[in-house]
């Protein structure tokens, strides 16, 4: 069931019909629960008791971690195997057969050949145990109490709206939430609404037309000359950011519904000046997570120049990894955290303001420098092999000859950008988003022609979002 469903739309209006006319907070809590556990049943009932049991492995854990009676040590290893249980649970689905395979290259000349297994990935796995893991560490770290409602600690395993594909939610941030009788206001509604509706739009009149250009480069880069496959590039990069923050909007849409409030994750990216200011900008709960967990666990910036470049790497290799099993994610990651290094070295020594350049120019440079070398990133992200990664590279860069298919897409690429460009230009910012004024003639106008380009676009025909693959 996704968000762009009509059978999501049923479930989701009959559950905000059942939160207006029942009356208690602890009906309409267990409501909410039993609706996020039918919402991942729907994808693939098998799941549910391995998401259950990781639910109850982790309540369980969490409980011994913030046992002040107990020792220290005793808490310490409680949180090193719970750790390592979320870990290793995440390992075995998302990771088993490319250890095999690589396994099977290396030893092949020793006769070791082991098939692979046919493995599921649970949707959204990646995300659930990150925020378990989140929530042992602060439960250990004194920074939240470990709850005492098991209720309370499987919704927030489950909660539906952000269950496939994030934003990664803090324990902290979302189980306060749960103390407050679920209402539904009229406001929340309004916001909701419009929040999802752009990001329905971002997916399907964004994200999947331009999707036609990105795909046929990536599937056959060969074919093509230079100035498609920058068209191909360009279009994946507009394809990745408006398919993944369409999803994010519309769980910040259907969340702020019902009442709850969920981290934004993204804020246009692509105006970043730096990678630094990338990574503050693009799937800002990850990069959030990867801060506070990992990198500032690994010694962060607090032991010396060196060791805080290794530990930059070791965090974005892994950030990369965490997205797929895969060498290519690998060298996205790794790509990313040498950047990550090279801009700190420069700004360091503050080349530009040394050299006198002009504001307006120095930031422009910056800026295109960025975005290139982002996009360069995504063919690795992208790219199904280092093979067809490298033909690109080489074709961004080294003209060459080929089909020539910029203007055959101009429907599936500049149409689209267009719309929401105009459409934009009717929004003006609160509460922190984007959303239509609908008091207003021009905002209102806005909002019903958004909603005519998504019924023209044709939500029947929308591909599945890309980072339920992760």
């Amino acid at each position: 069931m996704v968000f762009s469903s009509i059978q999501f739309l049923i479930f989701f209006a009959f559950l905000i019909l059942l939160f207006i006319l029942l009356k208690g907070k602890r009906i309409k809590k267990n409501i909410l629960l039993i609706a996020s556990i039918f919402f991942y049943a729907y994808w693939d009932i098998r799941f549910v008791p391995l998401l259950l049991g990781i639910g109850v492995f982790n309540y369980i854990v969490g409980h011994i971690v913030a046992d002040n009676s107990d020792k220290k040590k005793n808490r310490k290893i409680a949180l090193v195997i719970g750790v390592t249980v979320n870990l290793l649970v995440l390992a075995y689905f998302k990771y088993t057969n490319f250890f095999i395979e690589n396994a099977n290259e290396i030893f092949s000349s020793l006769g070791f050949n082991t098939s692979t297994l046919n493995i599921i990935l649970p949707l959204g796995i990646s995300f659930f145990i990150f925020e378990l893991i989140s929530y042992l560490a602060d439960v250990y770290t004194n920074k939240i109490k470990h709850t005492d409602s098991f209720v309370d600690f499987l919704t927030f395993v489950f909660f539906f709206p952000r269950l496939a594909s994030g934003p990664i939610i803090r324990p902290a941030d979302f189980l306060p939430q749960l103390k407050q009788e679920i209402v539904i206001k009229k406001h929340n509604i309004v916001v909701g609404i419009q929040l999802f509706t752009m990001g329905l739009f971002k997916k399907l009149v964004l994200a999947d037309r331009v999707a036609v250009c990105a795909d046929a480069v990536f599937h056959s880069p060969q074919l093509f000359d230079s100035p498609t496959i920058w068209c191909g590039v360009i279009a994946y990069s507009i394809q990745i950011y408006c398919d993944f923050s369409g999803y994010s909007d519309m769980a910040l849409g259907v969340a702020k519904i019902m009442g709850f409030d969920l981290p934004r994750n993204f804020n246009m990216p692509y105006i970043s000046l730096n990678i630094t200011e990338f990574w503050r900008r693009w799937h800002i709960s990850l990069s959030a997570w990867l801060r506070d967990y990992l990198y500032i666990t690994l010694g962060g910036n607090r032991k010396g120049r060196i060791r805080q470049n290794v530990n930059i790497i070791i965090t974005m290799l892994l950030g990369g990894f965490w997205h797929g099993a895969s060498w290519t994610f690998l060298v996205w990651g790794g790509l990313h955290g040498a950047a990550l290094i090279v801009q700190k070295a420069f700004s360091k020594w503050n080349i530009l303001n040394k050299l006198h350049i002009n504001h307006y120019i120095s930031n422009s440079f910056s800026w295109l420098l960025t975005y290139i070398f982002v996009c360069v990133c995504w063919v690795f992200f992208r790219a199904s092999t280092f093979t067809d990664a490298f033909i690109i590279i080489n074709k961004m860069f080294v003209p060459s000859d080929g089909i020539n298919w910029i203007f055959s897409p101009l429907f599936y690429f500049v149409l689209p950008v267009v719309i929401a460009a105009t459409i934009i230009k009717c929004m003006s910012k609160r509460e922190g988003y984007l959303t239509f004024n609908l008091s207003q003639p021009l905002p209102a106008f806005g909002f019903v022609f958004t909603v005519m380009a998504i019924i023209f676009f044709d939500a029947n025909n929308t591909s599945p979002f890309i980072y339920f693959q992760f």
